[in-house]
């Protein structure tokens, strides 16, 4: 295993920044895909290329048979993970930004000065806030989506005189499901999907394997309508149309790591 000291120069400008005042972070979408015509090109000349396009290879891990690098874009908080073999770069693959600065943290506390130390003390700050807000505003979607799909079973179920003392989201969701059941005629049944806006349990997918999870999934009247990869997990979303519901799944080592039911919108 190797590791390779980055370039000083994005952290010294990032604490400069900071004497003005950081701006917060945006998170920007990995441009991995626009790397495509990077692929088998030899590692120098691919090097070169995103070097120009403001990364720099911040950690690699060998292997006998390929070697794995983290390249990082500080500017637009982007890190990628190039596979190489035989000389060349045989793919890019996004991943979380903690990948790459875990080793620019690393790195810089233990070869680097006090000025550059201040500088990764403050781009690692700024990162940090950026994440923490990040989290704290999937936490907030999450929990409206929570209500909004209380409020909707409520709805679709007939359960009233709840509706007033909640919050905006459960009582959304509270009138769609209202007018899902009188458009519908809806009934409650028993069974996965036997009636129109019947939602279905998928709770006890948490865990499966994967393979097993999708023909469960498929068994429950869902189909895949988007999914990507990232570092170590995947995504995807699958859309009950009979039931009008949305699930999204992580997957993890290759098994269910979290299976949730989110608001239709979400597979709009």
């Amino acid at each position: 295993m190797n590791t390779r000291l980055p370039s000083t120069r994005p952290i010294v400008l990032a604490f400069a920044l900071s004497l003005f005042g950081l701006a917060p972070l945006q998170a920007v979408a990995s441009t991995a895909s626009d790397l495509r015509y990077l692929v088998n090109r030899p590692s120098a000349d691919a090097a070169r290329e995103l070097q120009q396009r403001g990364y720099q290879d911040v950690y690699v891990e060998q292997s006998s048979e390929r070697n794995w690098h983290n390249w990082w874009n500080a500017d637009a908080q982007d890190c990628l993970v190039a596979s190489e073999q035989n000389g060349r770069y045989v793919a890019f693959q996004p991943t979380l930004a903690g990948d790459c600065t875990s080793h620019l943290e690393s790195a810089s506390s233990s070869k680097a000065g006090l000025v550059v130390a201040a500088g990764a003390a403050a781009l690692i700050g700024a990162i940090a806030i950026a994440n923490h807000n990040k989290h704290k505003q999937q936490k907030e979607e999450h929990q409206r989506d929570e209500q909004y799909q209380r409020g909707y079973d409520d709805g679709l179920a007939g359960r009233y005189g709840h509706n007033d003392d909640h919050t905006d989201e459960y009582r959304n969701g509270f009138n769609d499901g209202l007018r899902e059941r009188n458009d519908s005629g809806y009934a409650r049944r028993d069974g996965h999907g036997s009636h129109r806006g019947h939602f279905v349990d998928v709770s006890d997918l948490a865990g499966a394997r994967a393979a097993s999870g999708e023909s469960a999934l498929q068994d429950r009247g869902f189909y895949n309508i988007d999914g990507q990869k990232g570092w170590h997990r995947s995504y995807t979303s699958w859309w009950n149309p009979s039931a009008r519901e949305c699930v999204q799944v992580v997957t993890r080592n290759g098994r269910y790591d979290q299976v949730n039911v989110v608001s239709p919108g979400a597979c709009g």
